[in-house]
Order: structure tokens, then sequence, then C-alpha cells
């Protein structure tokens, strides 16, 4: 998964795009996101049935109104420490490249809408305690909303078979 993920400055017409949607959730006390093109719901957090030797970040699966997705913890994944709280916790319903998987994070906050002059590539900084190995390589956007920043994950960091090494 080492390939940013682009963005997308036309509408498919030829004219410019003026505004990025972004499903906002946090993770370890920091502001996370996926495009809102990606995210199909939200949910809260359930059972969730082990699948052995699965990778560490992968939770196992659940079934989803009939349909059988896999789950990856969002923590675990970007090689943040485990939660200990999981009442909080929600799975974010993403689809990508075509994988329709759950990521669980801590707590869903909102939707956001930008303008794309707001959005930034991600930068090298790896003393920023929300940026670790794994995440500078997922980071595909960082988003500025007036004090905040979010960092905008590409979405196959929910692909449980995806890889985020640099």
């Amino acid at each position: 998964m080492g390939a940013r993920a682009d963005l997308q400055t036309t509408d498919g017409q030829g004219g410019p795009v003026e505004d990025a949607r972004f499903v906002v959730f946090t993770l370890g006390g920091y502001e996370y996101g996926l495009p809102a093109d990606n995210v199909n719901e939200v949910i809260r957090f359930v059972a969730v049935t082990p699948v052995p030797e699965s990778p560490s970040w992968v939770l196992g699966v659940i079934d989803l109104r009939g349909r059988t997705i896999p789950v990856v913890d969002g923590r675990r994944r970007l090689g943040l420490p485990d939660r200990e709280d999981w009442l909080a916790a929600a799975i974010v319903v993403v689809e990508s490249r075509g994988v329709v998987s759950g990521l669980v994070v801590d707590a869903a906050v909102d939707m956001t809408t930008v303008g794309v002059e707001t959005l930034e590539s991600p930068p090298d900084v790896p003393s920023v305690p929300a940026v670790t190995a794994a995440s500078r390589v997922a980071v595909s956007i960082v988003v500025r909303v007036g004090e905040r920043l979010i960092l905008v994950l590409d979405p196959s960091i929910a692909n449980p078979e995806g890889d985020l090494e640099p």
C-alpha cells in the first residue's frame, strides 16, 4: 500500500472539484479520516468472530446483514497502543478496490466537507506522536479545518491483506 491516494481534482466531466468530504474518527486521541466516497456506513461495535492465524491487526469477521466482512483494528494497523475501553468503539465499513471491510475506531466524530485548498500532502514528520511508521505510509492527505489537523488515511488501510510497509 505504499502509494499515496491521488487527490481528485476534476468532477469526472472535466470541471474542477471544489469540495472534499471526509468521515472523521478518533484513534488513540488523534483525529483521522477517510474519504466519504469510500465509507458505506458507521456501525456500533459488535462481537467479532476471530479468524485463526490472522495478522494481529485483523480482529476477525462480522455478519453485516447477511454478508461476512473482515474487521481490522485501526489502532493495531497503525501501530498505536491497544484500546482499554471498547464501549465507545465503532466500526467504519469501508469499500476500497472492490473489498468491503470494517475498520474499528475509538469513536466516530463527524462528516466534514472542506474546500480542496485545505488539503495538503502529508509531511514526513516522525516526531509527531500520531504519526507512527505505519501511519506515515497510510496517511494520504492532511486536512486543515481551523486549528484541527485531520490525517486522512488511504481507504485500503481497512483491507486485511493490505501492506503498510514503506
